[in-house]
């Protein structure tokens, strides 16, 4: 604990010294070997260092492998001997440094440095800056960034061949340097075999680089990635001196990218007066190439026409490699059909973005040379550039530009350049290389086609060819669409996918205000979106075909204002979704939700209710043991009752994180237990500290420590202890009461049925006339062939005895107790017929009760009325107490096993009937 303290004092006072420090970069870093630190000066202080342990000293550290230096004014490079020798990486950017000398007037001389960031500074270009011997030591350096440091206004006349200086760069790998029109790299770069990564930094000014010839990147034989984009927000560059674009290439030479054999990587993105006839110029060069990822995303001006994509535009990428697509924000708004032949079958990832797709004119025919495509993006349809930025109205320079190279790229077409009547493209033998059918003809769909079923199901013997499906038109082997911000809606029906591999559909920021599904053949879905599409209206059965779902936004949508909730099976829509981990129900108008919607989602983890107007938890958590995260912020909640706490309680998770912010929680006596129950489970709130409960007496925004403490004071009265006493009180004698009922239950039954039911008159009657019945026969199911046999035989046919059977005799459509009651009522004597199978039934048991009651509060019954007959042996720890005190004081009949004793048995058994 000691050395701890003096460490701490130390790492103070280093950084009291450190903001003493305003003009020098600080000289203090780790003493552990290879510490990484991040030096400041002025009011920035060290950081990132592992440890406390610092050592002060003149100089840096000799262990600093990287130190940070950008964004503090430098106008020189700190001198040699003030940073470490053994430097590996060093950030010299965003300073005001205008050569590479530092501050003794001389280059650095560092043979560890592996990255040196110079970007965004002065340092021009020129051969005055690039001397021969700038780099002479840096023969370990890997990456150079030397970007944007040419300004708006530097204009560079004078022809510059920057060319000696790269030679002693043996190691580089990465360069980053600004595209300047009059600036080239000379032979010596040649030599740098390990160079296979550069950036042309599309910096805006007057020296920018409009073309590129042919012979441009000649001396980079080995580059494998390219990128030539410009500065994506180019357009916050207001000038005034010239009416064209000084942030953009202006054309590519055909045959410039050719050259580069290794390239796999291109990017040429946001030049906007490239347009698709530089585009066309450099996809014809790709088969020359080793291209993997091509993107041309935005290049053209934000209120340009819109354009047409033809086969002629794609034709060359069936020659090549290609795995990943980008053309984003180019105004395609058509397809030329048979566009799709041209994609190579290694295509993986296509992403056509924030384009202008007219509906019904995509190019979704010959979707088997698309095999190989996994990943599809179409989303912000119309989104185009022009409605975000805040050059609404800039005049769009090359709009005649644009008119001219469509016509250009169109002229194979003929004179119609109608985008609906564009023709079919046809192969051309010359590219051919036995990737595609000489004679294409367009899909046509089955002439038979089966609408919609009235009732909305899924099958697996769906016959896609004759039937309804949505999104049929697919990739075959796609497991990623996105669809995002593309104006479809405004029902998601009862879908069918033609093929079942998706994993990831991405639906947000639509118009689905109706979701009723189902959704078939998706059952490898993990990952849907439907968030952002204001729906009112969906059904319990939407997911029911998607048991892998992981994740499921349903974020920004209007379910509070659907009847969804007041449905009976409102409890089956996430019913299949047992793999979940991940739900958003968040901004979506729910005032409560039923207690078991999530009964069946054991896995999940993060559950979003927040945003909405809840007043409650309300729903159980019982089952989740991987739950994490319950987001219940920005809601209506005052107090947790009783029953949520339960809820909260009985969630098995220990990792289990609840957000209650907020929420105008109240600070009242009413929730004084939830308070009382917050504080004690403060562990599982996020940020409890932060919580405003409002208390009358203390405030508005008072925490929960304060709150509870308040209330213990100002709400401690004898009101709980009397409304204890009450409820003890009530329910002993709610106790007392039913062991009254439960001791005469059948003395009240006999008066219910006897006296209540049965009409004074007609009971008179009853009792004073001659019995319906001799005898009524009680006995268990197992012992009714005895009696329907036996007894009906020996009694009724041979003695002339009338039995009441309840099988035979009970009046159908009344209560068995009833029936039971007016039988025994009706009867002279009962009969009971003693088996082990009639102690086991509840309904002799009944029935002797009855018959007891019967014999003791009928005024009119004279003797005993009950006989027990004993069919089998039973033991005797088995017969009731209320049975066995009969038997003790009464005399009982045993049944004969047979033979001669039979008929004096049944002689016997009516004469005891009879008496």
């Amino acid at each position: 604990m000691k050395d701890m303290a003096v460490r701490i004092l130390v790492y103070a006072f280093l950084l009291l010294h450190n903001f003493a420090q305003h003009s020098s970069a600080s000289n203090y870093c780790c003493s552990e070997p290879r510490c990484h630190c991040i030096i400041r000066t002025q009011h920035k202080v060290i950081a990132n260092c592992s440890s406390l342990s610092l050592t002060l000293s003149p100089n840096f550290s000799s262990n600093v492998s990287a130190v940070n230096l950008s964004e503090n004014y430098l106008s020189r490079i700190p001198a040699q001997r003030k940073l470490p020798e053994n430097l590996e990486i060093l950030d010299l950017s965003a300073n005001n440094l205008d050569s590479f000398l530092t501050e003794d007037d001389d280059f650095l001389r560092m043979p560890n440095l592996v990255s040196l960031n110079l970007s965004s500074n002065n340092i021009l270009p020129t051969m005055e800056n690039y001397q021969e011997d700038v780099f002479q030591n840096f023969t370990k350096l890997r990456e150079l960034n030397v970007s944007n440091n040419t300004n708006y206004f530097v204009e560079i006349w004078k022809n510059q061949v920057l060319d000696s200086v790269w030679s002693p760069l043996i190691s580089l790998e990465k360069l980053s340097i600004d595209a300047i029109q009059n600036v080239t790299f000379g032979e010596s770069i040649t030599s740098l075999t390990k160079l296979t990564n550069l950036t042309l930094a599309g910096q805006c000014g007057k020296s920018r680089l409009k073309t590129i010839k042919m012979d441009y990147f000649k001396p980079f034989p080995y580059l494998r990635s390219l990128d030539l984009s410009s500065n994506v927000y180019f357009n916050a560059v207001k000038h005034y001196y010239e009416k064209e674009y000084s942030c953009t290439l202006e054309r590519v030479d055909s045959g410039a990218i050719s050259i580069l054999h290794n390239l796999e990587i291109l990017d040429v993105s946001y030049n906007r007066l490239l347009g698709l006839c530089g585009f066309r110029n450099i996809s014809y060069d790709l088969p020359y190439t080793n291209i993997k990822v091509f993107k041309a995303n935005f290049l053209h001006c934000e209120s340009g026409i819109s354009l047409t994509l033809y086969c002629d535009d794609l034709k060359p990428f069936i020659n090549t490699s290609l795995r990943e697509l980008q053309m984003d924000g180019n105004h395609i708004a058509f397809g030329q059909m048979g566009l799709l032949q041209y994609i190579p079958t290694t295509l993986e990832r296509l992403s056509l973005r924030s384009n202008r797709w007219v509906v019904d004119q995509y190019t979704h025919v010959f979707l088997q040379f698309l095999s190989g495509i996994k990943y599809v993006d179409i989303s912000d349809l119309n989104d185009h550039q022009m409605s975000r930025t805040s050059n609404i109205y800039e005049y769009c320079y090359n709009f005649l530009a644009d008119v001219n190279c469509q016509t250009f790229r169109g002229k194979s077409l003929g004179t119609d350049q109608t985008p609906y009547r564009q023709g079919f493209c046809t192969m051309d033998r010359s590219i051919s290389s036995g990737k595609y059918i000489d004679i294409v003809e367009p899909v046509r769909e089955s002439e038979t086609v089966l609408a919609k079923p009235a009732k909305p199901y899924c099958s697996v013997d769906f016959d896609l060819r004759n039937l309804y499906v949505l999104f049929k038109r697919l990739p075959p082997f796609i497991d990623t669409l996105v669809l995002n911000n593309s104006r479809l809606g405004n029902e998601l029906t009862w879908t069918v996918f033609r093929n079942d591999t998706l994993e990831s559909l991405i639906l947000s920021h639509n118009q689905f205000y109706s979701m009723l599904g189902p959704i078939c053949n998706a059952t490898k879905l993990k990952h849907l979106d439907l968030s952002h599409n204001r729906c009112s209206r969906i059904s319990t059965y939407v997911f029911e075909y998607q048991p892998n779902l992981e994740t499921l936004y349903l974020n920004d949508n209007l379910l509070g204002n659907s009847n969804l909730f007041e449905e009976e099976n409102i409890n089956e829509i996430f019913a299949n979704q047992t793999n979940l981990k991940n739900l958003n129900l968040t901004s979506n108008q729910l005032l409560w939700l039923p207690t078991n919607i999530f009964w069946n989602l054991g896995k999940l983890k993060h559950l979003r209710l927040d945003n909405n107007k809840l007043s409650d938890w309300n729903f159980t958590v019982g089952h989740m043991s991987e739950l994490e995260i319950v987001n219940l912020s920005m809601n209506s909640i005052l107090s947790i009752s009783i029953g949520g706490m339960d809820f909260i309680d009985q969630c098995p998770s220990d990792t289990l994180i609840i957000d209650l912010s907020n929420n105008p929680l109240q600070c009242t006596c009413s929730n004084k237990e939830f308070i009382k129950w917050m504080t004690e489970n403060s562990e599982k709130f996020w940020k409890v500290d932060s919580y405003c409960f409002n208390c009358q007496g203390l405030g508005a925004c008072t925490d929960l420590v304060s709150a509870h403490q308040y209330l213990r004071k100002n709400c401690s009265s004898y009101f709980s202890l009397i409304l204890a006493s009450s409820c003890v009180s009530l329910a002993f004698i709610c106790f007392l009461l039913m062991a009254i009922l439960y001791r005469y239950r059948f003395k009240f039954r006999y008066w219910y049925y006897i006296k209540l039911r049965i009409d004074s008159t007609q009971a008179h009657i009853l009792d004073t006339r001659q019995y319906r019945y001799d005898a009524f026969i009680s006995y268990a199911d197992e012992d009714r062939s005895f009696v329907t046999r036996q007894m009906v035989e020996n009694l009724e046919k041979g003695k002339d005895i009338r039995l009441c059977i309840h099988h035979r005799d009970f009046m159908p459509g009344t209560s068995i107790i009833e029936n039971i009651t007016n039988a025994i009522h009706r009867s002279s004597k009962v009969v009971f017929i003693m088996t082990n199978s009639f102690l086991r039934s509840d309904w002799c048991l009944y029935e002797f009760d009855a018959a007891k009651a019967e014999s003791i509060y009928s005024f009119s019954r004279k003797g005993d009325m009950m006989l027990f007959l004993m069919r089998e042996k039973i033991i005797v720890r088995k017969i009731p107490k209320s049975i066995k005190d009969i038997l003790d004081h009464d005399t009982y009949i045993e049944c004969p096993d047979g033979g001669n004793d039979e008929p004096e048995f049944w002689a016997t058994l009516a004469q005891a009937i009879r008496d």
